[in-house]
This record gives C-alpha cells, sequence and structure tokens, in this order.
C-alpha cells in the first residue's frame, strides 16, 4: 500500500507551522541533554559527597569533645555536657552514615545509639546524656538556670562517658 506519508507523524497535517515547532522544540530539547551532559563533567561522585560528610562529621565530633573538656576546665560546666551531647549525636551520625548510608535528621542519643547497633553497655549513658541537648539550652527545661544545675562531679562522669563511647566508634570506623 502505497503511503500518503511524507515524514510527518502519523495523524498530524504536514505544514510548515507544525514543521518548524516540532524542529525547534527537538533542538531545545537536544541542547538541554546536550548542557546537562558537560555539566556532569563537573560533578563530585556521590560516594565522594559522602565521604566528606562523614570525615566532616567525624572532625566536629572530636572538636566537639575538645571543647567540652575546655569548658570543664574552665567552670562552665553546663556549656561542657551540652559539648558532650553534641559530640556524640555527630560522632554517632557520623558512623551511621558509614554503615547504614543514612543520615538520620534526630537529636535523641538513645535513637541514635539503636539505629548504630551500639553495645549495651552504652545505653545507661545515652539515656542519662540525651536530655542534656534541652536542659543545658533552656531554662525553662528545668527547675533552674541551666549553668547553676551542674557539677564538676556530673560533668567529670559525663565527659569520660562520652569519651568511652567516641573511643569505641572511632575504633568501629577504622576497621
Amino acid at each position: 500500500m502505497p503511503s500518503s506519508h511524507n515524514g510527518s507523524a502519523p495523524g498530524l497535517r504536514p505544514g510548515p507551522f507544525w514543521a518548524s515547532r516540532f524542529d525547534s522544540g527537538r533542538r531545545r530539547f537536544i541542547r538541554l541533554i546536550v548542557k546537562n551532559i558537560r555539566r556532569l563533567k563537573y560533578c563530585v561522585p556521590i560516594n565522594h559527597i559522602m565521604r566528606e560528610e562523614i570525615k566532616n562529621n567525624w572532625e566536629q565530633a572530636k572538636a566537639d569533645l575538645k571543647t567540652a573538656e575546655n569548658s570543664l576546665k574552665s567552670g562552665d560546666y553546663y556549656a561542657s555536657i551540652f559539648w558532650c551531647q553534641q559530640s556524640l549525636e555527630k560522632a554517632l551520625k557520623s558512623y551511621i552514615f558509614l554503615y547504614k548510608k543514612e543520615s538520620p535528621f534526630i537529636h535523641s542519643l538513645i535513637k541514635l545509639g539503636r539505629i548504630a547497633e551500639i553495645p549495651k553497655k552504652f545505653e545507661a549513658s545515652l539515656k542519662n546524656i540525651s536530655p542534656e541537648y534541652y536542659a543545658t539550652r533552656y531554662a525553662d527545661a528545668s527547675s533552674d538556670v541551666p549553668y547553676k544545675l551542674y557539677t564538676k562531679e556530673d560533668n567529670t562522669k559525663i565527659l569520660n562517658d562520652t569519651k568511652e563511647i567516641i573511643e569505641w566508634i572511632n575504633t568501629q570506623m577504622k576497621e
């Protein structure tokens, strides 16, 4: 059967108006593809981004731990405890991101510890430190202003627990 098809799509009337719209649309589409292919050369691989985020969180966790130690030395016990909590949160998130390939948007050390599947011996410490995220920052979260709530003994225990957990995470991340 002879075809009356002259290069246009079936069912559409050929004509200069339709043909020019089709061609300009196709040209725009091709230009868009070429432009995006050129951009891909400058993209950073996803694995590299993940490694950078893990490394950055881990470095910040260690810096927060140092700040906690400095705050203890200066007698700012509430600040030291806050930085212990922050250090643990970032260290746990780094560990989770490394092994579970997810970055949970939560602050609860208890939940982060469960996701990370840390040893049971650390659960009590995480339960003790986790509420300090609020108590060290907000006067209405406790019976008094945060800087009056903590003693050197409280702080030393929390700091030692924090160091122990971070040391465990450090050994796991090196494996």
